[in-house]
């Protein structure tokens, strides 16, 4: 069974471009409408990682992903900043990046050390 990185961003246009350019990375990438339906695809596949939209999840929703599911969470915003970061990663998320810094977004789903924006 292939891992899947899911992708759910507020902006559509914006999940399709996301997604786009981790196609360029991954090899099995879908967008979600909401953190329910992330929670779906959990439970159908195995995700590799969970890049999910300050602007549409909870901090609690983080933190409950994050102790049901055991896949890493990038959290992206489009003015994303030090607080945010923080924020993000006290929830469980391994990043937050700009929702445009693919090359930052692939660096936190690889493991790479999270590092304020």
């Amino acid at each position: 069974m292939s891992e899947v990185v899911v992708v759910l961003q507020r902006d559509r246009q914006k999940a399709a471009s996301v997604a786009s350019a981790l196609r360029k990375h991954f090899s099995s990438v879908v967008t979600a409408r909401s953190v329910d339906e992330v929670r779906l695809v959990a439970t159908r596949c195995r995700i590799a990682a969970a890049v999910l939209d300050f602007e549409t999840v909870s901090l609690d929703d983080i933190e409950r992903l994050k102790a049901t599911f055991d896949f890493p969470v990038v959290c992206t915003h489009r003015l994303a900043d030090d607080k945010m970061w923080a924020l993000a990663v006290r929830a469980g998320a391994e990043d937050c990046c700009y929702d445009d810094d693919v090359a930052a977004i692939c660096r936190a789903i690889s493991g790479k050390p999270a590092s304020a924006a």
